[in-house]
């Protein structure tokens, strides 16, 4: 199935020309190593999980720790902890966000939840909420669910969790200025598998908005972002026709998806034809590269960059091969970033 579709996406590619979009100075971030578009590794750092500034500084985090590097790849600062899916700059590169976990108790049960935590470039936590808040704050019932994935070495083989968050953003500026209330640019956007999206101040004190997403089975969502439009997107693991539709183990089919929470209007979808044969169960994540274009990358088959006015695939890319595949999944943590001012900054110091 993977090569019949990746053979559609190379048909489909044969249809559509780049327009608008320019790749220049464009390089593949993918976990902690950079690639260009020769699928040529260019530089690779420490851990699982990395993103860079405009100054040469790394921040890497991984299953033990997390640590901010310098343009040197001299340690700034290191702390210990078990750190998963993500870790983000925010707009500014003043704050780190991280998704982390801990073990409680629930029902004389041992369970992991999340933990949301923002680091300021000292390494000090300003602020943070687990997920058993974050539920209560939405009015969400907790239903344990079995750990999808996780290091149970470092979770010492703890079975159940209460959320299972998996990206974690601030949010942008963008054009829906009468929505500010309830997507305030510098709020932060969570989304967890079965419990939904929520929207949070950006104190971490109040859930703003929240929602499941009607066309999903039992919201197998991943990387839910605000774009610069003002709507959520997402990459759509287990997709359905419609809300009403019967949940089914049969002819699963994934999509990527910009939505309205407001009007609750599905406004965009990626999907192939027939859409049976485009599916990743596990994994997947989009990026917004402009207004009419997007990166959508999934589990079996590598990236794709689609544009959105007539869904059209761009560039298509086969998985890049790394130590860090060999290590875990490959899923969201693909991302095309502009990253000359950090190789620049980089690049100074051999001339100083």
């Amino acid at each position: 199935m993977q090569i019949t579709l990746f053979v559609f996406f190379l048909s489909n590619l044969a249809l559509a020309q780049p327009k608008n979009f320019n790749f220049e100075n464009r390089s593949i971030s993918f976990f902690c190593s950079i690639f260009n578009f020769s699928n040529s590794e260019i530089a690779s750092f420490p851990n699982l999980y990395c993103d860079y500034d405009p100054e040469g500084f790394v921040i890497s985090a991984g299953q033990e720790s997390i640590s901010l590097i310098d343009k040197y790849d001299s340690v700034v600062w290191q702390k210990k902890g078990h750190f998963h899916h993500q870790v983000k700059w925010n707009a500014h590169y003043e704050e780190i966000l991280v998704l982390t976990s801990k073990i409680i108790s629930v029902d004389s049960q041992l369970v992991r939840d999340d933990v949301i935590e923002i680091f300021d470039r000292k390494g000090n936590i300003k602020r943070q909420i687990d997920g058993l808040t974050i539920l209560k704050l939405a009015g969400v019932q907790l239903r344990l669910k079995d750990a999808l994935w996780f290091d149970n070495k470092t979770l010492k083989g703890v079975k159940l969790e209460t959320t299972h968050f998996n990206s974690f953003y601030s949010i942008p500026v963008h054009k829906r200025k009468n929505k500010y209330s309830q997507l305030p640019p510098g709020g932060y956007i969570l989304n967890s598998i079965s419990d939904g999206v929520f929207v949070l101040s950006n104190q971490l004190d109040r859930v703003l908005l929240h929602f499941k997403y009607p066309l999903s089975i039992d919201h197998r969502v991943h990387d839910a972002q605000v774009n610069s439009a003002g709507n959520i997107i997402f990459f759509n693991n287990e997709a359905k026709a419609t809300a009403q539709t019967i949940d089914s183990d049969k002819n699963l089919y994934s999509t990527a998806v910009e939505y309205d929470p407001f009007s609750k209007k599905t406004l965009w979808t990626f999907m192939a034809q027939p859409k049976e044969i485009y599916y990743s169960q596990f994994c997947g994540g989009i990026q917004e590269l402009d207004s009419n274009t997007y990166l959508i990358s999934d589990y079996l088959n590598g990236f794709l960059i689609v544009r959105k006015n007539d869904s059209k695939v761009i560039r298509a890319f086969q998985y890049l091969r790394s130590d860090a595949e060999k290590r875990i999944l490959p899923y969201q943590d693909i991302k095309l970033k502009d990253l000359s001012d950090f190789f620049s900054s980089r690049k100074k110091i051999s001339t100083n």
